[in-house]
């Protein structure tokens, strides 16, 4: 089982980059490795929407 430990969402030439980070466990709980990484361009509109949606959330928070 794949388990997400930690997102990232930064602004690239590219577009709107988001990078994770996961930990493996097998059937027992045990950690088989962790600190894997992985990215990709958010190019959907859907995944553009959430990372939008995170973005004004914490911007709501910076505006208190």
């Amino acid at each position: 089982m794949k388990i997400i430990t930690s997102i990232t969402a930064m602004q690239t030439q590219e577009g709107t980059r988001v990078a994770y980070t996961y930990s493996e466990l097998d059937d027992a709980g045990n950690i088989v490795s962790r600190h894997n990484t992985g990215a990709f361009v958010a190019l959907d509109a859907d995944a553009q929407a959430a990372v939008q949606t995170l973005m004004d959330a914490a911007k709501s928070r910076l505006d208190t």
